[in-house]
């Protein structure tokens, strides 16, 4: 009885541990959904972020496309098979191994996407444009209440995806330190395609800055609506300085810190080659 119970333990705890391991299990629905089911999925998963979509349609009048689709912001696994909710996407710092899980997309268009990755300080910056690929969302969205002028009613059906349904922010493996620049502007560029008629949307899915490019791993830094620019301080540099420089007064120094308080612990003491965000002191204040 007792190698028994034993063997039905270990039997258990191995199967919670595969779980566990794969990104899909908790997507794992046979039977079609309704719109509160699918918003259950996405909370209970943390994908409640959404975009949504007008792509110019070809015959807008045939089909008129007007869909928000849902996302998870996650750290993936150096496979990219798994993945972990993201803990600093709200203050702006990244990874580099930092993307978006696509959740869902309307029956009858597909997704891929693309890098374009320049340096930001030479005077004639090249861009650089890496492939990145197709992905399949977990759920398509088939609509179920196509009258016109009307807000569309969806049942979601589960994709099975075969591949983790992962827009990166940073091409996998991309030799980061063939570039002379010090800081790089990387955007993620997302194309919605129509199969009906081949109509294209297109969206930044993720505009990043990464820098100190030296460094075994860079840093890297995406702006938010409240920021200005990045920037790489310089040798001789103070906060004061800084902030004379982009507000026209060096009493602004403290918004300056405030935004960059995990990279800079003194004021007193900024370190060269070290990437910041100036934010917009207009709007911070």
């Amino acid at each position: 009885m007792k190698c028994l119970i034993k063997t039905r333990i270990l039997f258990f705890s191995i199967t919670a541990i595969l779980l566990a391991a794969s990104p899909f299990s908790s997507y794992a629905e046979n039977k079609e959904l309704s719109e509160q089911e699918f918003a259950r999925i996405c909370e209970e998963n943390h994908a409640e972020q959404s975009r949504r979509l007008h792509p110019p349609l070809k015959d807008p009048a045939s089909n008129p496309f007007n869909y928000e689709f849902h996302y998870r912001e996650v750290l993936l696994s150096s496979d990219g098979k798994s993945f972990a909710d993201n803990p600093h996407d709200m203050k702006g710092y990244r990874n580099l191994a930092a993307g978006q899980i696509i959740m869902d997309m309307e029956d009858g268009y597909e997704i891929s996407y693309e890098y374009q990755i320049r340096g930001m300080d030479a005077e004639d910056a090249k861009e650089y444009v890496v492939e990145g690929g197709k992905i399949t969302p977990y759920y398509r969205a088939i609509p179920s209440n196509p009258v016109p002028d009307s807000e569309k009613q969806y049942t979601y059906v589960s994709n099975d995806p075969k591949e983790l349904p992962v827009i990166p922010d940073f091409p996998k493996d991309y030799d980061w330190k063939k570039h002379k620049d010090t800081t790089l502007h990387v955007s993620s560029y997302v194309t919605v395609r129509s199969l009906n008629d081949g109509s294209t949307y297109n969206y930044y899915s993720r505009l990043s800055f990464v820098t100190n490019l030296d460094k075994d791993v860079p840093d890297c830094y995406f702006l938010t609506p409240t920021d200005l620019e990045g920037y790489t301080i310089q040798k001789g540099d103070s906060l004061r300085k800084i902030a004379q420089k982009y507000y026209g007064n060096s009493d602004d120094w403290i918004y300056i810190l405030k935004r960059n308080q995990d990279y800079i612990s003194n004021a007193d003491r900024i370190q060269p080659g070290t990437f910041i965000v100036i934010p917009n002191a207009q709007v911070v204040r």
